[in-house]
């Protein structure tokens, strides 16, 4: 009798993520002692998971309501970037944006009930690309926007001209 030996390898990058199915068949082919073994085996490959975007900062521009600046730090090999916007836990916008962005402006243009004075909370993702990477973890933050200045609206008001009379006969002389 004989022992045999099957060595298999392989390498694997996220870009062949995905289940794979490896048979191995050992034939011992010595006549009078011939067997046939079958082992199969499920192999896995995940795809990695981007980072956070790091360096999160939301921002009231002065003077500017209705407006919030988002920055972050760019995350590698990332496809896009989608910000979700929500007041409360009421989700108001999501904004998708380019790949290699670090900075967005939110607007009425995004949002056009973005109000003055509220409390939001933004949410940032790294988009993975539909081979190698998983989109990330959310990068949060919450910010409330500029009160607009109030402009108060008086009465129209008229020169008048007053006369009066003092009586010289009340003084000294």
């Amino acid at each position: 009798s004989s022992t045999g030996v099957v060595t298999l390898s392989a390498s694997a990058t996220t870009a062949d993520n995905g289940t794979y199915t490896v048979t191995a068949t050992e034939n011992s082919g010595t006549a009078g002692d011939s067997f046939t073994a079958t082992t199969t085996i499920a192999v896995t490959v995940s795809k990695a998971t981007l980072s956070s975007p790091g360096s999160l900062s939301l921002t009231a521009t002065s003077g500017v309501a209705k407006s919030v600046n988002v920055s972050w730090a760019d995350v590698s090999n990332e496809s896009g970037y989608t910000i979700t916007l929500l007041e409360g836990a009421t989700l108001r916008a999501t904004i998708p944006l380019n790949a290699n962005s670090t900075s967005k402006t939110i607007t009425t243009a995004d949002y056009s009930g973005l109000a003055d004075g509220t409390a939001y909370t933004v949410n940032l993702v790294a988009v993975g690309n539909a081979t190698q990477y998983e989109t990330s973890t959310a990068a949060s933050g919450t910010i409330t926007t500029n009160q607009s200045p109030r402009t108060a609206t008086f009465g129209t008001a008229t020169r008048q001209s007053l006369g009066f009379t003092v009586p010289i006969s009340n003084y000294d002389n």
